[in-house]
């Protein structure tokens, strides 16, 4: 695992990355260069928001159901596009969110559920 703020990379196609049975996503391996800034991910007109704006609903629409194979070393896992999301990324997002919290907290940064749960989204009464 990366230290903590080193960058991310983004999956690629073909060996080494993710490949979508031909007709998924096409975005290049992006190396984070320095340390990965909440505001790098939310601010609008950037990198990642530019990155995300360019899928169009029909197209992330027709991944639905497709294979998507996911190449770890010498290791080939295959999934559909849905249960790769459901059981694979989503587990390891909330694995590595609440790793780098446990650390945090370990440390004596002063951060409750509050700050993990984020903005509550509750309707109006």
């Amino acid at each position: 695992m990366r230290p903590l703020g080193q960058g991310a990379p983004w999956p690629e196609e073909g060996p080494g990355g993710l490949s979508h049975g031909g007709s998924g996503p096409t975005s290049p391996l992006v190396q984070c260069s320095g340390p990965l800034r909440w505001v790098h991910i939310r601010t609008p007109g950037s990198f990642f928001s530019t990155l995300l704006e360019a899928f169009r609903r029909g197209e992330v629409d027709g991944w639905v159901g497709k294979d998507l194979d996911l190449q770890i070393g010498p290791r080939r896992l295959a999934f559909t596009s849905e249960t790769f999301i459901l059981s694979f990324s989503l587990p390891n997002f909330h694995f590595h969110a609440v790793t780098a919290y446990d650390i945090l907290r370990s440390h004596g940064v002063p951060i409750g559920k509050r700050d993990y749960e984020g903005q509550l989204r509750t309707r109006t009464a």
